[in-house]
């Protein structure tokens, strides 16, 4: 696909980065207005978070008793375990962790970042903790890499020749003598799995002597293939499992050698509650309905919650994530507006007081919707957004690490011009248009995503800003100046950038409490902005 771009020019972060940089400065200004609200709900959601903390149940593994611990006064107990004697021992900490990753940050030569976990493995005789901890990436470098650590945890100490620069899943031999683990390619794509003999008497043994030994077992040269380490739970095999999207194969190494809504029920609604709708659908993957402690700041402020389970997922087995990919995907985008239309009917909500939040491939399907509907919708997040479909497809992205990968799910559209055809009738991107009435939108960027390539969200900003300016600048008529003077700022276009942060580096996507807070806060202020719009024309 050969495509003409106004903003194409952003795809290159040098030049892209004032642009970057401006946006960034006009984030911080606009979410000040509301950094009260902000704090309320970070406040709230932290007592409702403490309300909700327990730890795990306890595991038993072999002759231990291995659980997780919280404290409030302090950092979390990651792993400990009970002893024979009926003691507790920890196993791994965030103080262990951050001596570990320093340790790690010596040998290696790269700042190794001590709360980024990764994997953890326990070797078979419990002697042994293999865990990874994420490499600090620059942009030259593949986000999401992480580095391999043993630790002997009889002796509390780090086994300095047992340092991995580059491991993306890992698995121990059944005498604990070995380390097979696998290691991206330099586009970050998991392809090669190697052998690491685990010295523990040799511990100053230099890492690259070390590296240097180890024994490569596989290679994966099918760059729509990601290779991940597994065992079997009797220790017998582990498990060399290569998947693209729909074909996988497994080799084995000799271990002894080797359409439904969910709403919190208890609210009664009259049809002018704000409802937030979330969405993914794709890759066959379950939008659980579980209990998220931080949603209750909505539930106690009169909010609706809803859960769309759109086709493309996986909520109704294989048959309902074939139904939305490849040709299909339209379906996503149609499953979600009858979602809304039905909670609408429902009287649960009203046009206009519905915010929707998406990530990832998600953001594809809500953003199509907006695009679809917008005027149905106050507010929308969009966490690293897969939103320049089209983008992705063309020549120019073929390195990029996903676009073979993803065919299986998305379709080829450089091979299948049915593809290429539904493609520029879907991609949200491409199909932004001037004078709609675009809702709220905060959308998220890490610079060093691998999955979502920075550009994407920032492209989508770029021009949905620019029709917007270019709708206001048009506006003829007192009338529509007064109208405008009265919303300007009512709903804003905000680019949220993480400079170091990956695919899950910001939100509900990266967890952090304060996020979610602050996308609260953007959902509410914007929902009120717009209700009392309607107010004043007397709807």
């Amino acid at each position: 696909m050969q495509l003409t771009d106004d903003y194409g020019w952003l795809s290159d972060y040098d030049a892209a980065r004032p642009y970057l940089q401006q946006e960034q400065r006009y984030f911080e200004s606009i979410t000040r207005q509301w950094s009260q609200q902000a704090r309320q709900l970070l406040q709230d959601m932290q007592q409702h978070l403490a309300a909700v903390q327990l730890d795990d149940p306890p595991e038993q593994v072999g002759p231990f008793l291995y659980f997780s611990t919280s404290n409030p006064h302090g950092p979390d107990t990651i792993l400990r375990r009970c002893t024979a004697s009926g003691g507790q021992q920890v196993v791994l900490s965030a103080g262990i962790m951050q001596q570990d990753a320093a340790q790690a940050s010596r040998l290696l030569g790269v700042e190794v970042l001590d709360g980024q976990l990764g994997g953890v493995k326990l070797s078979s005789d419990h002697r042994l903790l293999a865990y990874s901890l994420e490499v600090h990436s620059t942009q030259q470098q593949a986000a999401e890499q992480y580095c391999c650590v043993v630790r002997d945890i009889h002796a509390g100490r780090l086994l300095p020749g047992c340092v991995l620069p580059s491991a993306s899943s890992f698995e121990w031999s059944a005498d604990s003598s070995r380390l097979f683990y696998c290691q991206p390619d330099h586009l970050g794509r998991p392809s090669k799995v190697f052998s690491h003999a685990v010295c523990q008497v040799c511990q100053h043994q230099q890492q690259q002597q070390q590296q240097q030994q180890d024994e490569l077992l596989f290679t994966e040269c099918d760059p729509k293939h990601f290779v991940t380490l597994t065992r079997t739970k009797d220790w017998r095999y582990v498990l060399i499992n290569s998947h693209a999207k729909l074909s996988s194969e497994v080799h084995l190494i000799d271990a002894g050698a080797s359409s439904s809504s969910g709403c919190r029920p208890g609210f009664q609604y009259d049809g002018s509650a704000p409802l937030l709708v979330e969405v993914y659908g794709a890759y066959g993957q379950v939008l659980e309905a579980d209990f998220r402690a931080h949603r209750l700041a909505l539930l106690q402020r009169g909010w609706a919650v809803a859960l769309a389970h759109v086709r493309g997922g996986g909520e109704g087995g294989r048959r309902w994530h074939a139904a939305g990919r490849q040709l299909r995907k339209p379906n996503s985008v149609s499953d979600l507006l009858a979602c809304l239309q039905l909670l609408l009917q429902l009287r649960v909500t009203s046009p206009g007081s519905i915010a929707g939040h998406a990530a990832s491939a998600g953001g594809l399907t809500l953003a199509a919707a907006v695009n679809a509907a917008p005027q149905l919708f106050a507010a929308v997040v969009l966490e690293a957004p897969f939103v320049d479909w089209a983008g992705s497809m063309c020549n120019e992205a073929a390195q990029h690490v996903l676009t073979e990968h993803e065919a299986d799910e998305w379709g080829d559209a450089a091979q299948q011009p049915q593809v290429a055809d539904m493609v520029a009738r879907m991609c949200p991107y491409s199909n932004l248009q001037a004078g709609v009435p675009y809702p709220a939108m905060l959308v998220t960027a890490g610079l060093q995503d691998t999955r979502v390539p920075f550009w994407m969200p920032v492209k989508y900003v770029a021009k949905l800003r620019s029709l917007q300016a270019a709708a206001e600048a048009s506006a003829a008529g007192r009338q529509q100046q007064q109208q405008q003077q009265v919303t300007q700022g009512r709903r804003p276009i905000l680019l949220q950038i993480a400079d170091d942060g990956g695919h899950f580096s910001i939100g509900q996507s990266g967890g952090a409490v304060e996020d979610i807070a602050l996308q609260y806060a953007f959902l509410i202020t914007a929902t009120q902005h717009v209700t009392a719009q309607q107010a004043a024309a007397g709807r």
